[in-house]
C-alpha cells in the first residue's frame, strides 16, 4: 500500500505532460504561407516578412493569447503540409471552392479579391470593349491568366492577343513600354503596385473574376479555429481589418459578417 502514492504521483505526472502536449497546438499558430504572394505575404526590400496576411494573423494571435510562427510551404502542396502537421494552419491565397476543402475547417470568408484590367493612366482604353484587336498580359498560371480564358468579357473581342510572363516586374515593363496595353492581374496586386510606383496606372471597370478567401485549419483544430474566428470578429467590429486592408492596398477589401 506504501507504493500507492508515488505511483498516483507518477501517473498524475504522466497525464499532466500528456495533457501539455494535447494542447500544444493551441498555444502556437504555425501558419503556412506563400512567401510569394505579393503583397500578401513576402520578403520586403529589406529581407523581412511583410504583408497584409503576416499583419493579420500576428494581430488575431496577439488577440487569442497565442503567439505565431510563419513558415513557408509551397503553395501548391499545402494540403499536404497541414495534413502532415507541418503547419496548423493557412494563411493566403485560400478559398471554400479548393479542393482540399473537405480536409479542413475554414474561418468565416474575410477578404474578397478580384481579376481586373489594368492600364497606363493616360491611355484611351476606357473598359473592356476598347480591348479589340489589343495585347493584354497575364502572368502564367494565374488565376488572372484563367480568368482571361473562360471570362465573357474577352471571349466578345476580336483580334484580342494574350502575352504570359513569368513576374510581374517584366510584365510592368512590357506595360510601361508598350509592349502591350493592358494587364490582368489580382486587384490585390494592381492597388499595391499602384501604391508603390510612380507611374500612374487606372484599373478599368470590368471584373474578369473574383474570388473570396479563407483561413483554413486541421480538421481537429476546432478550439484554434474558433479562438481566431473571435479575434477577426473582434478586429473587425473596431475597424482594424480595414485599417490593414488600406494599410496595404488603399481601399477596403475586407468581408465582415
Amino acid at each position: 500500500m506504501k507504493h500507492i502514492k508515488p505511483i498516483c504521483a507518477v501517473l498524475a505526472t504522466i497525464s499532466f505532460v500528456l495533457s501539455l502536449t494535447a494542447c500544444s497546438g493551441q498555444d502556437v499558430i504555425i501558419a503556412g504561407i506563400d512567401q510569394n504572394q505579393v503583397p500578401l505575404s513576402f520578403n520586403d526590400s529589406s529581407g523581412n516578412l511583410s504583408g497584409f496576411e503576416i499583419d493579420l494573423a500576428t494581430e488575431a494571435a496577439k488577440r487569442a493569447g497565442l503567439t505565431v510562427t510563419f513558415k513557408h510551404i509551397n503553395w501548391n502542396n499545402k494540403a499536404k503540409e497541414i495534413q502532415a502537421g507541418n503547419v496548423n494552419s493557412l494563411w493566403g491565397k485560400l478559398t471554400l471552392n479548393d479542393t482540399e476543402k473537405s480536409d479542413l475547417l475554414f474561418i468565416n470568408e474575410y477578404f474578397l479579391n478580384k481579376q481586373i484590367i489594368l492600364v497606363l493612366k493616360d491611355s484611351s482604353i476606357k473598359d473592356s470593349g476598347n480591348l479589340q484587336n489589343k495585347s493584354l498580359g497575364a502572368l502564367t498560371g494565374s488565376q488572372a491568366a484563367s480568368s482571361l480564358k473562360d471570362s465573357d468579357i474577352t471571349a466578345k473581342l476580336s483580334g484580342c492577343q494574350i502575352t504570359l510572363f513569368d513576374d510581374y516586374d517584366t510584365q510592368f515593363l512590357a506595360l510601361d513600354s508598350g509592349q502591350i496595353d493592358a494587364v490582368a492581374m489580382d486587384q490585390t496586386m494592381a492597388d499595391y503596385y499602384i501604391n508603390e510606383h510612380t507611374i500612374k496606372y487606372k484599373v478599368l471597370p470590368n471584373v474578369l473574376s473574383q474570388e473570396k478567401f479563407v483561413i483554413g485549419f486541421r480538421r481537429n483544430d476546432s478550439k484554434l479555429r474558433n479562438l481566431i474566428q473571435k479575434s477577426l470578429n473582434s478586429m473587425a467590429a473596431d475597424g482594424s481589418t480595414e485599417r490593414l486592408s488600406i494599410k496595404w492596398f488603399n481601399e477596403n477589401l475586407t468581408i465582415n459578417k
